[in-house]
């Protein structure tokens, strides 16, 4: 168990600030804050850094550079147990730096063993439509035009021209879909490197089903006025359309593209998908979902404010019981549309066979396991 924590950032003004410690007696130097953070410029993660007679775990992640978490462990503590939970530790600290360092009780987060787990296939998915070239690059290769693949000269190409930018870089605007697993880069050549769809993705919001099948058996005082919110928010309105993303006019289109960025925003916050992956088991009270997520009070409940005012979460008796309103659902899809267009690219000499057997043999691989 660590005798302390603190968080260190980097400030391109003041250098390096110790922004948070506990407890508040510990005393660190400036070359102690320099020695720790030298290795983390080089790689980040998880660190085990001596600093005279003292270790330091440390940890930090490419996401915040500017950022190192210590761990401050004591001279009997077995490092290589201690660092798979503090990690997760670790990785809530960090999210909150990001957000509000001011939300940040290490004392609290400490004593309740708080954490977070890496990022889920979801959440990952939900990351492609928070930058700016992906959700293009991703709508580039749904087109009939490009049935799913394109080498990624003449992609960095037609990028350039969407962003009006000479310094566009196509590796980087595309990682948020190659770290997502829906698209695959490959060389074909030795100068002939291609870029694959092999999966695609939908986001929306779906009614929560199983959260009103369980308030109906486990909390009848509140089923009938959750069944209305959720109806109300599902059913026609006074056009006569309700919420459906899969059928859309051209005019609709915008506005669900920003339903589905800001649902995004929500997914991808690593706080918030806990909260709502919690409420997908049913409705609950403030302490239930504090158990479940092992967050403090103040972080769960700030968490639910944002969710219920982006109509996520709804919560009823004077917010004494919460549960989802919209249940945001980011899934993967295999892409069975672009095979006309890759048998057209064939006929008419687009594509060679050594493009259409690597693509096709990329979507026997992703899919032969899971479908």
């Amino acid at each position: 168990m660590p005798s302390a924590v603190f968080l260190i950032h980097l400030d391109e003004n003041h250098g390096f600030i110790l922004k948070k410690r506990h407890p508040i007696s510990l005393k660190v130097t400036e070359a102690d804050l320099n020695n720790i953070y030298v290795p983390h410029a080089e790689k980040a993660g998880l660190h085990v850094i001596e600093l005279d007679d003292t270790q330091i775990l440390s940890y930090s992640k490419n996401k915040m550079p500017e950022w190192v978490v210590c761990f401050e462990m004591e001279a009997d503590d077995d490092i290589s147990f201690e660092s798979s939970r503090l990690e997760g530790t670790a990785r809530l600290l960090l999210e909150l730096a990001e957000t509000s360092i001011d939300d940040i009780d290490l004392e609290e987060i400490m004593k309740s063993g708080s954490s977070l787990s890496e990022e889920s296939a979801e959440q990952k998915f939900a990351g492609v439509f928070l930058t700016p070239s992906a959700p293009l690059i991703l709508e580039h290769l749904q087109s009939a035009e490009i049935s799913g693949f394109v080498s990624s000269a003449a992609l960095s190409m037609w990028l350039k021209k969407q962003v009006g930018g000479e310094g566009t870089n196509v590796a980087e605007a595309i990682r948020p879909l190659i770290t997502s697993g829906l698209v695959k880069m490959e060389m074909l050549t030795k100068t002939k490197q291609f870029v694959f769809l092999v999966k695609d993705v939908f986001g929306h919001r779906a009614s929560p089903n199983d959260s009103l099948k369980l308030a109906e058996m486990t909390r009848p005082d509140i089923y009938e006025e959750y069944k209305e919110q959720v109806e109300n928010f599902f059913g026609a309105d006074s056009s006569g359309r309700g919420y459906n993303p899969t059928i859309m006019e051209e005019e609709e289109m915008q506005t669900m593209i920003e339903d589905r960025e800001k649902v995004a925003v929500n997914v991808a916050n690593i706080i918030h998908y806990n909260v709502i992956t919690a409420l997908r088991k049913g409705p609950m009270t403030l302490d239930e979902i504090i158990i479940q997520t092992a967050f403090p009070k103040s972080i769960v409940q700030k968490a639910l404010w944002a969710l219920k005012s982006n109509s996520i979460v709804t919560s009823f008796e004077e917010e004494s019981i919460w549960a989802l309103l919209t249940d945001p659902v980011f899934e993967s899809f295999m892409p069975k549309y672009v095979l006309e267009g890759i048998s057209k690219k064939w006929n008419t000499k687009e594509a060679d066979s050594a493009e259409v057997q690597m693509y096709l043999d990329l979507l026997i691989n992703t899919w032969r396991t899971t479908s």
